[in-house]
């Protein structure tokens, strides 16, 4: 793979995960968790390929994916071909459903509900989905993570109903990080565990068909108003 390339080719190796570094000549590779876990022979394997083609190191982002830097150009085919064969994910970029990032419910004392397994079940039926814009999901357990919920454009928080003890559902919409932050904000509806899936995809179609090219799901919501968002989705 040539050194010069234009940015358009930069922009579509980006969106496979493979980005380019500000050093010149070298790229950083994204691997996927599965919601935040890799198994320990996929740990010694990516330390494998970052001794042998990087420079040793391992970085994690915020969404508990893991990267490679410092890989060589000519290096990159190498890189995808044995990652393939080892059965390592690269991606999470492009205007898609990126990957899904769920909180430790699973196992703190504080869960209420196994954020791990719902949060696979999200990203087996809809990672990847080709969108206007990227579209961040997450998964908490608890009101601890009530911030954490605001920062992605669709976020599923469980809350106990204190009339009759059962866990119900809050569906935040619209958070964004970045240059332009947004915090999301609750639908004032709640939602019982077996509608969560079918919201997640009315959500993800409502801003399909509603979003122009590299509008943000924020941007949407901002334009139309939450309250006739959360209208069309629940209708």
């Amino acid at each position: 793979m040539s050194n010069n390339l234009t940015v358009e080719e930069k922009a579509l190796l980006k969106a496979r995960g493979i980005i380019a570094q500000k050093q010149d000549g070298y790229f950083t590779i994204r691997f996927l968790s599965k919601v935040g876990y890799f198994k320990a022979n996929e740990m010694i394997e990516l330390a494998n390929l970052s001794e042998e083609y990087g420079n040793g190191e391992l970085s994690l982002t915020s969404r508990l994916t893991l990267e490679i830097p410092y890989i060589k150009a000519k290096d990159i085919e190498k890189v995808i071909k044995e990652a393939k064969e080892k059965k390592l994910r690269i991606g999470g970029g492009g205007p898609s459903v990126r990957a899904v990032i769920a909180c430790k419910g699973s196992v703190c004392t504080h869960g209420l509900i196994d954020t791990n397994k719902l949060a696979i079940e999200i990203e087996d039926r809809f990672f990847g989905r080709i969108l206007p814009g990227k579209f961040k999901i997450g998964v908490f357990g608890c009101v601890n993570s009530y911030g954490k919920a605001q920062s992605n454009d669709l976020s599923i928080l469980p809350v106990r109903n204190l009339s009759n003890l059962e866990v119900e559902y809050m569906i935040f919409l619209g958070g964004r990080l970045g240059r332009q932050a947004r915090l999301a904000l609750p639908m004032k509806r709640r939602f019982k565990e077996n509608e969560l899936i079918e919201v997640v995809e009315k959500v993800i179609s409502y801003y399909e068909k509603n979003a122009s090219t590299k509008e943000r799901f924020a941007e949407v919501i901002d334009r139309i108003g939450l309250a006739k968002v959360e209208s069309e989705i629940i209708k």
